[in-house]
C-alpha cells in the first residue's frame, strides 16, 4: 500500500492496482481507478507491438501485470508509482492520469517481493535470492540494470532504505537482515552496494522493514517485531527490544510520526520512544497504556508508579521488561488511544 496525497495506492491478487480516495460526506474509502485503466488498455490492444509472450502460447499487453502485485513504491517526487509482481516485472505508472509508461520484463528469475525506490536508483527484491538495482537517466525511457546484490542464501522479502538513500536493508527468509551501504569511492561507485553488516536474532523469515532515522523495525514470522538502533560508528547495531504478543507472523510494518504510534498487522499496538532512543520498561507483565497525541501514560500496577511522557514530533512509545542479559522483551500490553 502506497499512500499518496488524499489517495492510496493498493496492490492486489487479482494482478491490479487499484487507486482509493476519502469521501467526505460519507467518510468511507471509494475507489477512483483500477490500474491498468480502461484507457490504457484500449490504446494497447491495437497494436501488435504492444503484446508480450507470458508463456507459452499466451500473450497480453505489456501494460497488465499476469500475477499478484507483491509490492508498490512512491518516487521521492511522487509523479510514479512503481509496482512489483510475482509476474517477474516491475512496472512505472504516472500517478496524475495512472498510465502506464513502462515496463521491465523479466527482472528476475523469480517472483518479485519488494521494490523501493531512492532519488536515482529503483531496488527489486525477489524470490531468486537477488536484489537488483536499477536506474534510468535523465532523457532516457527505460531503466537500466547497474548491480545485483547476492548474499542471501533464500528468497529476499522485504527490503528499506535510510531516508538519505545511502543504507539499504533487506530481508529475507533465511532470517537475516544485510546491511548494504555505498562505497565511499568514485562516482563510478556511486549506486553499487556493498554489504556493511547483518542483523540476526529472529528465528524465522523476516517479513517487513521499516526504518525512523537510525531506529530499525523488522518484522518476522516468528510472530515478533525486533527494534534494532544503529550506533554512533554508524557500523555498529544494537537490539533495543523484542516485541512479543501476535498470535500470527508479522506481515507489514506502518510508523506514524505524527500520532506517535506504530502499528503492525495483528491487532495488537506497542509504543516506542524512537526520537531518544528510549525503551519505557515496566516491571509488571501485563502493563496499562493510556494515551493521545498529546501525552502518553504508563500506569504499572506492580510499582505502583505512572510514568508521564510528554509529546514530541518523530517519538513513538512502547512497554516493555527486561531480562537478566539486558534484553527487552514486550508483553501484549493492553492499549487505549483515546
Amino acid at each position: 500500500m502506497v499512500i499518496h496525497g488524499e489517495k492510496i495506492f493498493t496492490g492486489h491478487q487479482d494482478n491490479k492496482i487499484r487507486v482509493w480516495k476519502l469521501n467526505e460526506k460519507q467518510k468511507v474509502l471509494a475507489c477512483v481507478a483500477t490500474l491498468p485503466t480502461f484507457s490504457d488498455r484500449l490504446m494497447k490492444i491495437v497494436f501488435a507491438k504492444n503484446y508480450v509472450e507470458i508463456r507459452r502460447h499466451r500473450m497480453c499487453t505489456w501494460v497488465h501485470h499476469v500475477d499478484v502485485v507483491s509490492c508498490l513504491a512512491l518516487s521521492k517526487d511522487g509523479t510514479m508509482i512503481y509496482s512489483g509482481s510475482w509476474d517477474r516485472t516491475f512496472k512505472v505508472w504516472r500517478t496524475s492520469d495512472y498510465k502506464c509508461l513502462e515496463s521491465v520484463w523479466n527482472a528476475h528469475d523469480d517472483a518479485i517481493n519488494a521494490i523501493v525506490v531512492s532519488h536515482d536508483c529503483v531496488y527489486t527484491g525477489s524470490a531468486d535470492r537477488k536484489i537488483k538495482v536499477w536506474t534510468r537517466h535523465n532523457g532516457e525511457k527505460k531503466h537500466k540494470l547497474v548491480d545485483t546484490l547476492e548474499k542471501h542464501k533464500s528468497a529476499v522479502n522485504a527490503l528499506a532504505l535510510s531516508t538519505d538513500g545511502s543504507i539499504l536493508y533487506s530481508g529475507a527468509c533465511d532470517r537475516s537482515i544485510i546491511v548494504w551501504e555505498k562505497p565511499r569511492g568514485g562516482d563510478d561507485d556511486a549506486r553499487h552496494m556493498v554489504v556493511a553488516g547483518a542483523l540476526r536474532g529472529h528465528s524465522k523469515a523476516i517479513l517487513c522493514i521499516n526504518v525512523v532515522g537510525d531506529v530499525v523495525f523488522s518484522g518476522s514470522a516468528d510472530k515478533t517485531i525486533r527494534i534494532w538502533k544503529r550506533g554512533i560508528d554508524g557500523k555498529s547495531y544494537l537490539c533495543l527490544g523484542i516485541l512479543e504478543g501476535h498470535k500470527g507472523p508479522i506481515k507489514c510494518l506502518a510508523v506514524a510520526l505524527e500520532n506517535g504510534t506504530s502499528s503492525s498487522h495483528g491487532g495488537t499496538s506497542y509504543l516506542v520512544e524512537a526520537e531518544n532512543r528510549k525503551i519505557h520498561r515496566s516491571k509488571s507483565d501485563e502493563p496499562h497504556v493510556t494515551g493521545s497525541k498529546s501525552f502518553a501514560r504508563i500506569s504499572d500496577e506492580e510499582s505502583q508508579k505512572n510514568k508521564g511522557v510528554p509529546p514530541s514530533r518523530g517519538r513513538m512509545y512502547c512497554l516493555t521488561r527486561t531480562n537478566k542479559q539486558g534484553i527487552v522483551h514486550a508483553k501484549a500490553a493492553k492499549v487505549v488511544i483515546r
